[in-house]
């Protein structure tokens, strides 16, 4: 996957060919594509392969010894799993506590998905033939947070994604990490969330045809447009990351998370 904030991957690459693994690295179109672009050449290019199962990961984190092995062997059962995350600092290697042991989730569903993002590419397999559950991929007005698309595309199926144990990602965390997990918020980082969640939404809405589904993103997204709203008060920006921020001191956020009205005074 895209090598954010990782250099010298050759380096990375030759240790798994040491080991015995195969590496075979697929070039882009052109130099410092855009992260957009480069999720569409991968997503292009797995649809052409003749692939049974598909394990992610970001050449920015590490993951457990057996994650490979329980991944292929629980898509024999369910079309989407995903394992634990434990994010680490890059430069201490403090490791925080596990995310889904403070939030358990074994199953995840769409709704699952809509006030907040629990699946990324770092943790989650899928059954190549989930592929064709994606929506069509735009250049143009397409959401930043393109996971929450991707495996949001997959669950509006109605796919469920099955929590898989004992197989943990780690996940790392640094300076320019920007859609990484959050201990302290601004007023900024709510303002870019507010229009990422509004634009997830908008997008959801423009390709999800199930009527039921389509009533809970209206809401989420009505719900959202008027917290953006109601923060344009400085004062009332100031007791939102008031309280986001003491909740963010005892637990970690999930992406996107912190933006919900129930934090709001």
């Amino acid at each position: 996957n895209h090598s954010e904030g990782v250099c010298h991957l050759e380096q990375y690459f030759q240790k798994c060919r040491d080991r015995g693994i195969k590496v075979h690295i697929i070039p882009l179109p052109k130099k410092n594509c855009p992260l957009i672009i480069v999720r569409k050449f991968m997503i292009d290019f797995l649809k052409k392969e003749k692939l049974q199962k598909i394990v992610f990961t970001d050449t920015d984190d590490y993951f457990s010894q057996k994650r490979f092995e329980k991944s292929f062997q629980a898509l024999e059962e369910s079309g989407v799993v995903f394992n634990d995350l434990i994010p680490f600092n890059s430069k201490t290697k403090e490791e925080f506590p596990s995310m889904f042991s403070q939030q358990p989730f074994r199953e995840v569903c769409f709704k699952d998905l809509l006030d907040k993002n629990l699946l990324g590419y770092s943790h989650l397999a899928i059954q190549a033939k989930q592929l064709e559950n994606i929506f069509p991929l735009k250049l143009k007005n397409v959401p930043q947070v393109t996971d929450w698309r991707f495996f949001g595309s997959i669950l509006s199926s109605g796919v469920k994604a099955t929590f898989l144990p004992n197989a943990p990602t780690f996940y790392r965390q640094y300076q320019e990490n920007t859609i990484g997990l959050k201990r302290s918020f601004t007023s900024g980082i709510i303002k870019k969330g507010l229009d990422v969640k509004i634009s997830v939404y908008e997008y959801f809405l423009e390709h999800i045809t199930i009527e039921g589904l389509k009533l809970s993103i209206q809401e989420k997204l009505k719900e959202t447009i008027e917290l953006k709203n109601h923060l344009k008060s400085e004062n009332k920006m100031e007791k939102y990351l008031e309280k986001i921020n003491l909740i963010a001191k005892k637990r970690v956020f999930f992406w996107w998370e912190f933006i919900n009205p129930e934090y709001k005074s």
